[in-house]
């Protein structure tokens, strides 16, 4: 096949991922996760390298916004809001994460595909963090919730650096948080979200 570009579609998980401490407990297998997205994209790497194909490495933070979307902490921020179930939420939710947007994924995808002529790696989020225990607070009295405690100590910290994004793609401006979840809800939100 004549393949002239590649993207890879590796995790914002392969920061922070690599510990001297190989008895620490991974009850999630994050640190399982990442280390075979790190593998991959040096196979992506090497290979494309030699066959002189140009490849695309996006680490992408969290994502949510597709249809089907079951997994992300928004899709559960979502559910639990529209039934009123209660929320599980790890720790204090107090943890800094950056969360994107599907369709700004697909938009960015769409940019590399017809512009991008050079290999590089890239994150792939807003830029903007934000505490889930934010959230929760913004749709009380709506929103019950309950903090799970996780052997496996999660990243404090987790947000895109996008400067290599708006390099490549000067009028990349993602969707906001709150505005999605104002939508998605039909709920006006007393304030916005505090960005980290």
């Amino acid at each position: 096949k004549k393949i002239n570009k590649i993207i890879y579609q590796s995790s914002s998980s392969v920061y922070n991922s690599i510990s001297h401490n190989f008895t620490s407990v991974d009850g999630l297998n994050r640190k399982l996760l990442a280390s075979t997205k790190i593998s991959n994209e040096s196979l992506i790497h090497n290979f494309c390298s030699k066959n002189n194909i140009i490849y695309v490495i996006t680490r992408i933070f969290n994502m949510y916004g597709f249809e089907c979307d079951q997994f992300s902490m928004v899709s559960k921020i979502v559910e639990s809001f529209k039934k009123k179930k209660v929320l599980k939420i790890y720790q204090d939710g107090k943890n800094v994460r950056d969360f994107i947007h599907i369709k700004d994924v697909v938009d960015v995808y769409l940019h590399i595909l017809k512009n991008v002529k050079k290999s590089l790696s890239i994150d792939l989020g807003t830029g903007r963090g934000t505490k889930i225990i934010d959230i929760v607070n913004l749709l009380k009295p709506k929103l019950k919730y309950k903090k799970i405690k996780i052997a496996t100590k999660e990243t404090e910290t987790s947000i895109a650096n996008i400067s290599l994004i708006l390099n490549i793609y000067p009028d990349y401006s993602p969707i906001k948080l709150d505005y999605y979840l104002e939508k998605k809800l039909n709920y006006k939100l007393k304030n916005t979200l505090t960005i980290y």
